[in-house]
């Protein structure tokens, strides 16, 4: 699955929360138990944000995407989740920013 992040120009991290939410609802939709996420931010040419600012962005999407989604299925208006796992993908220069992003995320969520 490819999820554009739009115009390079124009993009924030904040971008990344939809992103987030997308992908767990699509990867749900299509019951995949272990999707892989790989941002291509930088890939694009944005390098104004850290890893860090991105990740918490986008597991903060994908978390509140997790939560409607049981609230969905404790009103039986859905089958209820498959995912089991997340795996985000960080190439090992940008690692350590990227997993600090995502401890905010989930901090910020609770878990």
């Amino acid at each position: 699955m490819i999820i554009g992040l739009g115009d390079a120009q124009t993009f924030t991290p904040q971008r990344l929360e939809l992103v987030g939410s997308i992908a767990y609802n699509e990867s749900n939709r299509l019951r995949v138990t272990h999707p892989f996420f790989a941002p291509t931010v930088l890939d694009g040419g944005v390098s104004k944000y850290t890893t860090g600012q991105e990740s918490e962005e986008f597991i903060t999407g994908f978390l509140r995407a997790a939560r409607t989604e049981k609230i969905l299925q404790a009103a039986g208006a859905d089958k209820g989740p498959v995912i089991q796992d997340l795996t985000y993908l960080a190439g090992p220069t940008r690692a350590t920013d990227t997993q600090q992003g995502i401890e905010r995320g989930l901090a910020a969520a609770g878990r």
